[in-house]
């Protein structure tokens, strides 16, 4: 009895303060931050190559260079492009078990940058053979990807310290080495400028045809030009799975986007021919439903993304990138104006929790517009007016959102997500300061990409139209108030999206799909 109530005793302190890490003073640490290091030559490299063999070889998304902590045990070395022999040297200094990180000074833009881990004797890591592996962690969630962040809690789990006490999380080895990836990215890194470049150019020479037509009165060419601007809708949605393609090169993406525009613009056309507005509607839901089936998948689009924001070239590693989330406005609230009000309000909804939740789209500011959107929704289509008293329950639903994504984002944080690390003890002060900072970064941002202004400055231009239905655009504004609704609602929430998504991108994919839900049905209504 005695024994058995000293045991109680001595475990007492577990129980109360949990299970404290046991620090390892007999392993030692080694991280090594090379120079101008790529891919193929940490594999073909006499020092770091049996490193990758030993344990495994991983790219680093291009964030921010490695910042070498200040541990114990922990011997940091900077190694310049051609003094890699060092490595095998300092290695066989060290007795017993020992961790080994390679990875660049600094990540090199459109470069796919390595990281080299592994663990052992020092004997065995200096002649190891063989393929080598693949790294991860739960930060990206992807394999043969880690991130920057994982450096630390990796050395603290290898140490015995604690590892929650910031982002990111160990690099374990697992799966192939991403050779295969690295030749993607590169296919990738070349096509995407001009992929994009023309379905941008596509999509503004259509508007701009059509504002020709719609101003001028012209009922011949109508017909021929709804064709052009669904089209340049839908090659927007192509872009999404365009990403899958085996071959990335442009020779392959931008036939391969044509014809899946072209499919989804006929699809849209045959089962709408009565409708003026349900063709726009059908190609928004359709990349909505994509971008819905690309999360079941675990976002495996958002590597390689025509439409923009990899997930190999910043910190979301995962979730709901920004010009996504401009299809999941536009497509909601599309597909909402063909449903019971009530129904889209819960629509909306759905897809604000979708965007925001942490362990879902994982996106704070396209959650929180989604959010103030269901609202403006409510007030539009449920109580039929707006006034002050519908702009303050759009605020209070913006506060709401807000705190409710705060809460489940810190009560479920990802070490991939940057919206846990922004929100966790951070005071309404702080908050403050991190959305005025972004703001200013989206603006010197968009300052750099003049095409995106006219996304920016159309929108309320598109809004102030919706509202005063001038000219030829009165008859089929007025003809279907759930429509007008859709469309007002579209522009408040593209405008909403670039101040809260601190980017342009949703604005820009909110834009193009406004643009056609304004002058597909004007068209339509122009021709008889």
């Amino acid at each position: 009895m005695r024994g058995a109530r000293a045991a109680a005793l001595a475990a007492l302190p577990l129980v109360v303060l949990g299970p404290v890490a046991t620090a390892q003073p007999d392993r030692r640490a080694l991280l090594f931050l090379v120079d101008d290091l790529t891919f193929e030559r940490a594999l073909s490299d006499p020092s770091i190559g049996p490193l990758a063999r030993a344990g495994g070889i991983g790219l680093m998304t291009n964030a921010d260079p490695v910042e070498p902590p200040d541990l114990p045990s922990l011997t940091v070395s900077r190694v310049p492009a051609d003094g890699t022999g060092r490595i095998p040297a300092a290695l066989l200094e060290e007795e017993g078990e020992v961790l080994v990180i390679v990875a660049v000074t600094g990540a090199s833009e459109g470069v796919a940058t390595p990281m080299v881990m592994a663990r052992g004797s020092p004997a065995e890591l200096v002649e190891a053979t063989g393929p080598p592996s693949g790294l991860t962690s739960e930060t990206t969630r992807r394999n043969g990807v880690v991130s920057n962040l994982d450096v630390e809690p990796t050395i603290r789990a290898f140490l015995g310290l604690p590892t929650d006490d910031g982002p990111g999380s160990p690099i374990r080895a697992e799966g192939e080495a991403p050779t295969a990836l690295v030749e993607r990215y590169d296919d990738w890194r070349r096509s995407a400028a001009p992929v994009g470049i023309t379905v941008l150019v596509v999509a503004l020479a259509s508007l701009a045809v059509a504002l020709v037509v719609i101003v001028g009165g012209w009922t011949g060419p109508a017909r021929a030009v709804v064709v052009w601007v669904l089209f340049s809708e839908a090659m927007l949605v192509a872009l999404l799975p365009a990403g899958l393609l085996p071959d990335l090169r442009t020779a392959v993406v931008l036939p391969a986007v044509a014809v899946l525009g072209a499919i989804l613009t006929g699809a849209a056309l045959a089962s709408a021919r009565r409708n003026s507005s349900r063709p726009v509607a059908i190609i928004a839901g359709v990349g909505l439903a994509v971008v819905v089936l690309d999360a079941a998948l675990g976002w495996p689009m958002g590597v390689t993304p025509f439409l923009g924001g990899s997930a190999l070239e910043g910190v979301r590693f995962f979730g709901l990138g920004n010009p996504s989330a401009g299809i999941v406005l536009s497509g909601a609230v599309m597909v909402a104006a063909f449903l019971r009000p009530w129904s889209g309000v819960i629509l909306l909804l759905g897809a604000a929790l979708f965007a925001g939740l942490p362990f879902l789209g994982a996106d704070l500011g396209g959650g929180l517009t989604l959010f103030a959107v269901a609202a403006l929704w409510y007030a539009l289509r449920v109580r039929a007016r707006f006034g002050w008293r519908e702009a303050g329950l759009v605020a209070a639903a913006l506060v709401t959102g807000a705190a409710l994504l705060v809460v489940a984002h810190t009560a479920f944080p990802s070490p991939a997500e940057h919206v846990a690390r922004t929100v966790e003890g951070a005071g309404p002060l702080d908050l403050t300061r991190v959305f005025l900072d972004r703001l200013r970064a989206n603006v010197e941002a968009t300052s750099t990409v003049p095409a995106a202004w006219l996304a920016v400055v159309g929108l309320p231009g598109w809004l102030l139209l919706v509202w005063r239905r001038p000219g030829r655009f009165r008859g089929p504004l007025e003809a279907d108030d759930a429509w007008r609704h859709a469309a007002a609602t579209l522009a408040v929430g593209g405008m909403l999206g670039y101040v809260l998504n601190d980017t342009h991108a949703m604005a820009a994919v909110v834009f193009v799909f406004l643009s056609a839900a304004v002058v597909v049905p004007t068209l339509r209504w122009t021709n008889g």
